[in-house]
């Protein structure tokens, strides 16, 4: 996709009025490349998560659930990264670490039986990642856990109709999954 010169005039505009010129490095032809210093909301990301490495079980999720919090959409949706940011991979690395650290976050959870801190993590994953099949299994087993059968079966539709607009459905392994849920008797 062409990006307009004159977008890209006011984009580096826009970023020289907010760095006070200090942070805009020019490649020259054109070319700018932001200083070593400038740090994306990926990089605190992947910071705050690598600070749970070591960390006790409690503190870990902790750690990853305030990393969690400083999600708020699907990485890099606004128009003009969303291209860059599949190039670069860093759509693929934001969305990895996201899944990541969502579900450990719920394994966490679930051994403390802080329930509310799993449906966060999960529903903060699922916002970012639309149809993510693993962050609605995790829903779906969290919701049967709770013997919420009406939820468990309200997340396994939610998914079902994600995928649809997509032009997909859920796979093997999740049908597999929710059909064994289903089956089984009331969670004692």
């Amino acid at each position: 996709r062409v990006v307009s010169t004159k977008t890209i005039r006011n984009t580096m505009s826009a970023i020289r009025r907010a760095t006070h010129d200090t942070l805009i490095v020019t490649g020259g032809h054109g070319v700018y490349h932001l200083d070593e210093r400038v740090r994306t909301d990926l990089d605190v990301f992947t910071e705050i998560v690598a600070n749970a490495d070591g960390c006790s079980s409690g503190r870990e999720m902790d750690v990853l659930d305030q990393a969690l919090r400083l999600v708020r959409n699907v990485p890099f949706s606004d128009e003009t990264a969303c291209e860059w940011s599949v190039e670069s991979q860093h759509f693929s690395k934001a969305c990895q670490m996201i899944e990541a650290a969502a579900l450990r976050v719920v394994e966490l959870a679930a051994e403390s039986g802080e329930h509310e801190t799993a449906r966060s993590a999960i529903r903060i994953g699922c916002t970012a990642l639309r149809g993510n099949e693993p962050l609605y299994r995790a829903l779906m087993d969290l919701n049967y856990r709770r013997g919420d059968r009406a939820a468990m079966t309200a997340a396994w539709n939610e998914l079902r109709d994600i995928l649809d607009t997509l032009g997909g459905g859920p796979s093997q392994e999740t049908v597999d999954f929710y059909q064994a849920l289903n089956s089984a008797g009331p969670r004692r």
